[in-house]
């Protein structure tokens, strides 16, 4: 089943934020909701996770060396969202997520479920 979820990029402040989704999800739409920043992807939540590493800047900053995905406004602030390369190897990930999967925690009806070890988020099938 092919659907679109939402995936909030928790940590983006600090610059960068790495996130699991399902093998060869396709990119969709950036934006704002309420004051989380989050991405949209049509996924297959069926097929195994891979990590995937984000970097914002602001207007001005260097550009990172990725592919872009879009520009935000947060009131005054504008930001430049970019998917850069994660270090680490997808089969990697995907044992981390299977270790993850005990350790949800609720966060609110706005993220969904966050499942969070280190810096790594899932937000596994929110829409």
């Amino acid at each position: 089943m092919i659907a679109i979820f939402k995936y909030p990029l928790c940590g983006w402040a600090t610059g960068s934020s790495e996130i699991l989704l399902p093998s060869g999800a396709r990119f969709r739409h950036i934006g704002m909701q309420g004051s989380h920043l989050c991405v949209w992807f049509e996924v297959n939540p069926e097929l195994p996770d891979e990590r995937r590493k984000f970097q914002v800047i602001g207007t001005g900053p260097p550009v990172p060396d990725g592919v872009y995905l879009g520009t935000v406004h947060e009131g005054k602030y504008v930001w430049h969202v970019y998917e850069v390369a994660s270090e680490v190897a997808s089969e990697v990930a995907s044992e981390v997520a299977s270790e993850m999967a005990s350790e949800v925690a609720l966060v609110g009806p706005d993220l969904g479920e966050l499942t969070q070890r280190g810096s790594i988020m899932h937000t596994p099938h929110t829409r």
